[in-house]
């Protein structure tokens, strides 16, 4: 819709222009016209049109105005092009108006002299001769005539009415007469006798009365006018015949037609230039005034094709550099290529070199997603290592991965982008590790490996960290790997009671099948063939000997299960809900009171539905047997959600857990109760770490166990 609003804008713009040049072209032919009728101010169409083309010229000075605001807004805007094209509106203004001003100035000084050279003296006196010998001419025939029609009445004086017929007849019927038109009149003008020999004069009327009465008075009248387009010499005069009556005779004489022509040319010539030497100021007003319309209509032109012109020249260089700007915005932009000139052939390098730079942006975004999605892929791995990865480059730490954050007892903002002078004296608990780091990294060791002590008194860890020093573009990166000591020999243990484990249930679970079926069958051999006394102390011998198989069958279970490698199944399931689910069985089975405090209920995590239900039982059935001695039996339950993290806590209210069970809470074999096995906690620890989650266990505020589950929750 703009470009058909901007391609009708073009159209009209050109409008005032052309309707100007119309409007001069009328006045020149109403010019010319006015100079034949000797009239050119005072025509009403010259004065119309000397309103209109007034008002096209403030239409296109209007334009211009325009054309220079817009021009104006430009240069201060700092428009590309926009002071190239003032100085080439400057250059073509300065190179177009001096002539028109002075081709002006000379047709105006020319107009002045030529039309004054009209009206020189002896043009005027030459014509007032030749009008006078005109004259003169005209009288001498007008004499010549009337001494040749004076014998003319006194013949008819003498004839009746028949005669005068006959005689006039013979007049215009002679060979030597020439044309001439003859009538007779009674005193009244009515007709007596006529007789003519040419049509020239077409229909004659007889005298005027006054004319008459002229004649009354004895004088003979002879006078030359135009009748009916043709000049006549008229000859009237009063006789009186025989009887005393009287007549009145007028002859009319059509003049020569070279004579008749040439008297009026020359009469008309006279009076159009008495007119123009009446005209002679408004002449030189009139043609000043087109003079000067035709100058500023060449001056507003000159202005707006200087304008126009300007633009026009630089509209390549201002989308060039358009575009280049566009390029340089990191945009790729192309400009049209019009023509074949040297503006062309640079528009045409412009766009193979825009096309190339596109291509090689866009070969750098592709290495560049590609790096992005290696830089991801390492932030990904690096998140879910279990070491700690620090990357140190100019002292500064630039990478800090969560497990080195957690093993540091730190958070991203705490380390990340810090100076290692200064991270070396914030905490005392990790100001060792920097100082430490710091040290190294000043001797440029290249490699090198150390064990580095951190945390409080209470809870010291010893970390094993490994550096390396790498290349970066900046210079020098040195990056750091490290484990808590404690932790690799928790692992190894746990390995190596898994092993164990594993050996266990292998040779433990083969004998206890015969040696139950062994029992059992003593128990049918022997029980009908020994006294009451003896039976029931064999039935109290092989019943210990089934339970004791079956509980040592529950440990091997154990074994096996804390040995076998995990096979999660995953789906989408509510923790909470599996939490509750748990609860209301122990609740049906009226082993304990449980009171619930969930937060947060609707919530979906991935998980093994069945492992989980196992930690749920685990724990459920931990804090009923500790607190058995504890009458109403009661356990808590509540669900929270922190940022991304979902935290289950199940809490009793027996008498807690021993001091130094923080340290080995979660180690196999390790258990408070007389007959635990030690694997209950541990596999919930090994449940939550394949989900994803931590554990801890402490004593809770108003006595009890405390224990917290904590599962982490995609962005999904």
């Amino acid at each position: 819709m703009a470009s058909v609003k901007r391609e009708s804008w073009r159209s009209w713009r050109w409008l005032p222009i052309g309707a100007l040049l119309l409007l001069l072209l009328a006045a020149f032919l109403i010019t010319i016209d006015a100079e034949r009728e000797n009239r050119l101010l005072n025509t009403r169409a010259f004065q119309l049109l000397m309103i209109f083309i007034g008002m096209a010229l403030l239409a296109l000075l209007v334009r211009i105005g325009a054309e220079l605001w817009q021009l104006w807004r430009r240069t201060r805007d700092g428009a590309a092009g926009a002071r190239l094209e003032t100085r080439l509106s400057l250059i073509f203004a300065a190179l177009a108006l001096p002539p028109a001003f002075l081709v002006a100035a000379f047709a105006l000084r020319f107009i002045d002299t030529s039309i004054d050279s009209w009206f020189r003296a002896d043009v005027e006196a030459a014509q007032r001769a030749a009008l006078r010998l005109g004259q003169l001419s005209l009288a001498r025939e007008a004499d010549a005539l009337d001494r040749e029609a004076r014998p003319y009445t006194s013949a008819l004086a003498l004839l009746d009415a028949d005669g005068m017929q006959d005689y006039l007849d013979e007049l215009v019927d002679a060979d030597t007469a020439r044309d001439m038109h003859i009538a007779v009149y009674d005193p009244n003008g009515n007709l007596e006798a006529l007789a003519f020999n040419t049509s020239e004069l077409g229909t004659v009327n007889a005298p005027a009365p006054h004319e008459l009465i002229d004649l009354d008075q004895g004088e003979r009248q002879v006078e030359t006018a135009e009748r009916g387009g043709v000049r006549v010499t008229r000859v009237l005069d009063r006789f009186v015949d025989d009887i005393g009556d009287e007549h009145v005779l007028q002859v009319l004489y059509p003049l020569d037609d070279a004579l008749s022509s040439a008297l009026k040319t020359l009469e008309a010539n006279v009076v159009d230039y008495q007119q123009l030497r009446f005209q002679r100021n408004a002449l030189k007003t009139g043609f000043s005034l087109i003079l000067g319309l035709i100058t500023l209509t060449a001056t507003f032109a000159a202005l707006w094709f200087a304008l126009r012109t300007a633009g026009r020249v630089v509209a390549p260089v201002v989308r060039l550099t358009a575009a280049t700007r566009e390029i340089a915005a990191g945009r790729q932009s192309l400009v049209p290529v019009t023509g074949r000139d040297e503006i062309a052939f640079l528009s045409a390098s412009f766009n193979r070199m825009s096309g190339d730079l596109a291509q090689a942006k866009s070969k750098e975004e592709q290495s560049r997603q590609q790096i992005e999605r290696e830089r991801q892929l390492l932030e990904a791995v690096l998140e879910r290592l279990s070491a700690g990865v620090m990357a140190v480059e100019q002292e500064q730490v630039i990478i800090a991965n969560q497990a080195a954050q957690a093993l540091l007892a730190g958070h991203p903002q705490e380390f990340r982008g810090l100076r290692l002078d200064d991270a070396s004296l914030q905490d005392a608990a990790v100001g060792p590790f920097f100082a430490r780091v710091l040290k190294r990294d000043r001797e440029r060791t290249f490699e090198w490996r150390e064990e580095i002590d951190v945390g409080s008194h209470d809870m010291r860890r010893t970390l094993i960290v490994r550096a390396l020093r790498l290349a970066s573009e900046h210079g020098e990166r040195l990056v750091l790997v490290f484990d808590d000591a404690n932790l690799l020999a928790q692992a190894s243990r746990e390995a190596a009671w898994a092993e164990v484990a594993r050996r266990l249930a292998h040779e433990i679970k083969n004998p206890l099948t015969p040696i139950q079926l062994a029992a059992e069958r003593l128990k049918h051999r022997l029980s009908a063939k020994v006294s009451d006394p003896d039976r029931e102390l064999l039935d109290r011998a092989t019943q210990t000997i089934v339970q004791q198989v079956e509980a040592l069958k529950r440990m091997v279970n154990d074994f096996g299960t804390y040995a076998k490698p995990s096979r999660l199944g995953r789906e989408r399931l509510n923790p909470v809900e599996l939490l509750d689910q748990v609860a209301r069985l122990y609740e049906a089975s009226a082993q304990c009171q449980i009171e619930r405090d969930f937060q947060v209920t609707d919530i979906q995590i991935p998980g093994d539905r069945d492992r989980l239900r196992q930690v749920f039982v685990n724990l459920l059935t931990n804090a009923i047997e500790a607190g058995a001695e504890w009458i109403p039996l009661r356990i808590a339950l509540s669900s929270s959600r922190r940022g991304d993290v979902l935290q289950i806590e199940v809490r009793d209210f027996g008498p807690g857990l021993p001091a130094e069970f923080a340290s080995y809470a979660f180690e196999p074999y390790r258990s408070t109760k007389p007959k635990g096995s030690g694997l209950g906690l541990s596999l919930v620890k090994r449940v939550l770490e394949e989900h994803g989650g931590t554990v801890s266990a402490g004593n809770a505020e108003g006595g009890g166990a405390r224990f917290v589950l904590r599962f982490q929750l995609s962005e999904s």
